[in-house]
């Protein structure tokens, strides 16, 4: 399954989600599954001016944080541990850590 972003990184999948805070909960098979970020690495790239992100998860720009026993939430952070705060985007349950960068689909031009 992919999740692909709609709108300020919200997503869309065939498994069950339920909305909740600023992101979805979604069911995620590590390794099977990915998420499609694209679209808000285009997001990071227009707030940036002039665009420096070369690696989005490397730079901090996407960040995930493991909550035992729950699952993996993924954040974005649009200046990067800058004065804003990082959003939550999407929590990841059926996980036992954080999900490695393969599970990303990184944007076309970027080489992560």
């Amino acid at each position: 399954m992919i999740l692909s972003p709609l709108i300020s990184g919200l997503f869309v999948n065939t498994k069950k989600e339920k909305e909740e805070h600023l992101g979805l909960n979604i069911i995620f098979t590590s390794g099977t599954d990915k998420l499609d970020f694209r679209g808000i690495v285009d997001e990071i790239e227009a707030y940036i001016s002039p665009s420096t992100v070369t690696d989005a998860i490397a730079e901090g720009y996407i960040t995930q944080e493991f909550f035992s026993g729950e699952g993996t939430m993924v954040r974005v952070d649009f200046d990067a541990s800058g004065s804003l705060n990082p959003k939550d985007v999407v929590f990841l349950q059926n996980l036992t850590g954080t999900i490695p960068d393969t599970d990303f689909i990184p944007h076309p031009t970027k080489l992560w």
